[in-house]
Parts: structure tokens; C-alpha cells; sequence
């Protein structure tokens, strides 16, 4: 998108102050690699963007998200993401989100 980094940070703190950002359920959340060739160039544009952000500002911004390392290297080095599924592993409906895999 050409942003720069300084004016993601910006960003991401307006969206969280208007609740637009939503977070995966904790219950029904699995994890989704980003194998598909069509998400390489995104995975990678996710990549560079956080790597040119300042080093104190990143880990300040995944603290308030509360990213844990695991999850983060997850997402850096194996290109997983967590994602809500709505669902438990018997194939009901999640009753923490109501089924939308969010909160």
C-alpha cells in the first residue's frame, strides 16, 4: 500500500479505538498456514512492513495486542495466522462467539 511504518501504528490505534478491529475467539480459533501462491505477495508485503517498523514501537504495539512470541513467530517464520472458525471440534456452534469465530 506504500504506507509508512510510522503512519500504520497510527492506524491500527484508530481502528482499535473505534472497536472496528475484532479479535479470534479463544475457544474456536485454529491455526491456517498461507500456502495459497495467492497470498505470498500479501504474507510477504506483512513481512517487510513490520520489519521496517522500529523495533521499540513493534514490540510495543504486539504488547497491547497481546501477540505472545509463539504466536508471532508463528505468523514471521512459518506464515501461520490464527483464525476464529465459529465452531468446536465436535462440529458445534461455538457458544463463547455465537458462531462468528470473533469477539
Amino acid at each position: 500500500m506504500g504506507a509508512l511504518s510510522y503512519q500504520i501504528t497510527g492506524t491500527f490505534n484508530l481502528v482499535i479505538a473505534q472497536r472496528l478491529c475484532r479479535r479470534v475467539c479463544d475457544q474456536c480459533q485454529k491455526y491456517q498456514t498461507m500456502d495459497d501462491p495467492k497470498w505470498q505477495d500479501y504474507l510477504v508485503f506483512a513481512r517487510d512492513s513490520l520489519t521496517s517498523m522500529i523495533p521499540e514501537a513493534l514490540t510495543r504495539e504486539l504488547e497491547l495486542r497481546e501477540i505472545s512470541p509463539e504466536t508471532w513467530k508463528q505468523f514471521f517464520e512459518e506464515g501461520k495466522l490464527t483464525v476464529g472458525t465459529g465452531k468446536l471440534d465436535d462440529g458445534s456452534v461455538c457458544p463463547k462467539c455465537t458462531g462468528n469465530g470473533y469477539k
